[in-house]
C-alpha cells in the first residue's frame, strides 16, 4: 500500500490478465511466466486470467490453478483475417473492461496494432479503471518506411499514436527496459514515461541438457527465419568458409547442416529446444530490426546456456547490458566475427562457462521474482488514477 500526502492509502489492486489475441502454445513462454510469476504474488492481489480453451490447457497447470480462469473467443492469427479477428479483440478486451469492478487491474498481454485503436478509444468511456496493454514487436513497425501501408502493422501502429491524448489512462507494458525510451520518442508527447511499465520475458533455464564434449567440434547455430534482414547470408558465408566448426540452422520445423544442406525435421518444440541445447553458440547477424523488441530466438538459445555472438542491434546491446560478457558477445562486422570464432582459446572458455550461465539465469532481470515484482507493480494505483480522485481504480 502507498501512502498519498493527504492520508488517502492506497490499496493494491486485484490483478487480472486476458490473452485475446493467442491460442495453444503461441507466446507460451511469456504466458506461462507470467502464470507462474503472478502465482507468487498475494492472493488478494490476483484475480482470473482470460484465455482460450487450448491456452489454457498448454499453461503450467500448479501455477494456473492459483488463479480463477475463465475461456473467451480467440481467432488463432494464422488465420490471417485482419478484420474480423480484430474486431473479435476489441470486442472480447472491451467487454473485460466494462466487467471491472472497483479495485480491479487488467493486464491484456497481446492485441493486434488495429484492434489497440478501438481500445484506445474505448477506454476514454473508463478513464478510472486501471488497464494495461502490452506491446510486443509490432513497435518496430514504426521505425521502417515500408511498414506505412493498411496492410503492415505499422500503419496501424502510427494511426494509433496519432489519436492518442497526452492524458490517455490506457497504460502500456513492454518486455524490456530498452524498449521504454524508443516508445516514448515515437510516441511524440503522447506517451510518457511513467505510462509505461516493463514486464520482462521471462527466461527459463532447460534442464534436460546433455554435458558439452568440449572434445568436439564447436556448433554454432542460427535459430529462426532464415531471411536476409536476419544475416542468414553472413551465416551461410561464415558457415562455408570456417571448416573447424559445425554450423546448423533450426528453424521453420527443421534442422538445417550448414554448408552441406542435411535436413532433419524437428518435432515439436521440445524438439527444438534439443536442437539448440545440443549447440554451444548462437549466431545472430542481424542487419535490419530489433531496435524496439526482443528476439525470441536469442531468448530460447540464452535459456538452453549457449553463448550469443551477436550483431549490435538494440535488442542485442540490452542483453549484454543485463546480462553480461558471459551470455553475449557483441561484433562490429564480418572481420570481427571471423575472429572470434577462429580464436580456439575465446571458444574453448565460452563453452566451459554453460553451466555458470544456466545457474545465473536465476539472478537475472527476467527470472520470476523480477517478474513478480513487475506484476504487483501493476497493481499499485498510478499517479493518473489517484489524481482522478474518487479512488475507483
Amino acid at each position: 500500500m502507498r501512502v498519498e500526502p493527504d492520508g488517502y492509502v492506497a490499496p493494491h489492486l486485484r490483478l487480472s490478465v486476458i490473452e485475446p489475441s493467442k491460442v495453444g502454445s503461441q507466446h507460451i513462454t511469456l504466458l506461462a511466466g507470467i502464470v507462474k510469476a503472478g502465482a507468487a504474488l498475494p492472493a488478494e492481489q490476483r484475480g482470473t486470467f482470460f484465455g482460450h480453451r487450448t491456452l489454457l490447457g498448454e499453461l503450467p497447470p500448479e501455477p494456473l490453478a492459483a488463479w480463477a480462469q475463465s475461456t473467451i473467443p480467440v481467432m488463432n492469427p494464422e488465420r490471417r483475417r485482419l478484420v474480423r479477428k480484430s474486431l473479435l479483440e476489441t470486442a472480447v478486451s472491451c467487454w473485460r473492461i466494462t466487467r471491472m469492478r472497483k479495485g480491479d487491474a487488467l493486464l491484456i498481454t497481446c492485441v493486434l496494432p488495429s484492434a489497440l485503436i478501438f481500445i484506445e478509444l474505448f477506454k476514454r468511456l473508463f478513464p478510472r479503471r486501471r488497464v494495461t496493454v502490452m506491446i510486443h514487436g509490432e513497435i518496430e513497425g514504426l521505425l521502417e518506411a515500408d511498414r506505412q501501408h493498411p496492410g503492415s502493422y505499422g500503419y496501424y501502429m502510427n494511426k494509433w499514436i496519432k489519436l492518442r491524448r497526452k492524458e490517455s489512462t490506457l497504460n502500456l507494458a513492454v518486455i524490456d527496459d530498452f524498449i521504454v525510451d524508443e516508445i516514448v520518442i515515437l510516441g511524440n508527447k503522447s506517451i510518457k514515461r511513467e505510462d509505461i511499465f516493463v514486464v520482462p520475458h521471462p527466461i527459463t533455464q532447460v534442464t534436460d541438457i546433455a554435458p558439452v564434449d568440449l572434445n568436439a567440434r564447436a556448433r554454432v547455430c542460427f535459430i529462426g527465419f532464415r531471411t536476409r534482414q536476419k544475416g542468414y547470408d553472413l551465416f551461410e558465408r561464415i558457415a562455408s568458409t570456417t571448416p573447424t566448426l559445425s554450423f546448423e540452422a533450426i528453424g521453420g520445423g527443421c534442422l538445417q547442416s550448414v554448408p552441406e544442406n542435411h535436413f532433419r525435421a524437428l518435432c515439436g518444440t521440445a524438439d527444438y529446444m534439443r536442437s539448440i541445447a545440443a549447440c554451444d553458440f548462437a549466431l545472430f547477424p542481424y542487419v535490419a530490426g530489433y531496435r524496439a523488441s526482443l528476439s525470441a530466438a536469442a531468448l530460447d538459445a540464452i535459456s538452453a546456456g549457449l553463448h550469443l555472438i551477436a550483431s549490435k542491434r538494440g535488442c542485442f546491446i540490452s542483453l549484454y547490458r543485463n546480462l553480461g560478457p558471459n551470455f553475449v558477445t557483441l561484433f562490429d562486422g564480418e572481420d570481427d566475427l571471423r575472429a572470434l570464432l577462429e580464436n580456439p582459446e575465446w571458444l574453448a572458455t565460452q563453452r566451459a562457462a554453460r553451466s555458470r550461465r544456466l545457474a545465473d539465469i536465476e539472478s537475472s532481470p527476467y527470472s520470476g521474482p523480477n517478474i513478480t515484482r513487475a506484476l504487483a507493480r501493476l497493481t499499485e494505483p498510478n499517479r493518473t488514477t489517484l489524481a482522478l480522485r474518487g479512488h475507483d481504480a
